[in-house]
């Protein structure tokens, strides 16, 4: 059983079972995480296993969310629904653990999106994708932490730098 399921299976007990304000904030909070997560007080004594839908929006975020489901269920099948204009993967879980993986692809999606950024600034560093010095905005960098720029560093370090030969003028080749 999960950290979730636990605290979910307290709180009822103590809203059924306390006294005095004890139990009207256990009803409150019961009712908040019920209506939040929407399952019923039925589901809560439940451990029935159901096929369950889950929305993403590409590719790297579908890895996540199967990784996730995987990390929750310890089961590697998911489904993929086609059709629709919603792209879902489904998987066998009880109530508990959707609640567990809707939550957890919610934290590590957004963690994952800041990890991008970052990674975005180092490969563009590395690779030097940027305009001539020239052409080059001062203001570009404003607002990041010396913290930030030490994490692209250190990132940069170890990606491979990647070249492209342009074709100039006369048929000349130089790597850039």
């Amino acid at each position: 059983m999960r950290n979730k399921e636990e605290l979910l299976k307290k709180v009822k007990a103590l809203a059924e079972r306390g006294s005095g304000g004890e139990k009207e904030s256990a009803e409150k909070l019961l009712s908040q995480l019920m209506e939040k997560y929407g399952i019923t007080e039925e589901s809560i004594s439940e451990d029935t296993v159901e096929c369950e839908w889950f929305r993403y929006k590409d590719n790297l975020q579908r890895r996540l969310l199967k990784q996730i489901i995987y990390m929750v269920t310890g089961n590697v099948d998911t489904y993929k629904r086609k059709g629709g204009r919603h792209k879902l993967v489904g998987a066998y879980c009880t109530t508990y653990q959707r609640i567990e993986i809707e939550a957890n692809y919610e934290f590590f999606k957004n963690a994952m999106e800041k990890e991008i950024e970052t990674f975005f600034s180092a490969f563009c560093s590395k690779n030097r994708i940027f305009p001539p010095e020239e052409m080059q905005r001062e203001d570009i960098n404003d607002g990041i932490s010396e913290l930030e720029a030490l994490k692209i560093m250190m990132m940069m370090e170890g990606m491979e730098r990647h070249a492209i030969k342009k074709m100039l003028e006369g048929g000349s080749k130089n790597a850039v």
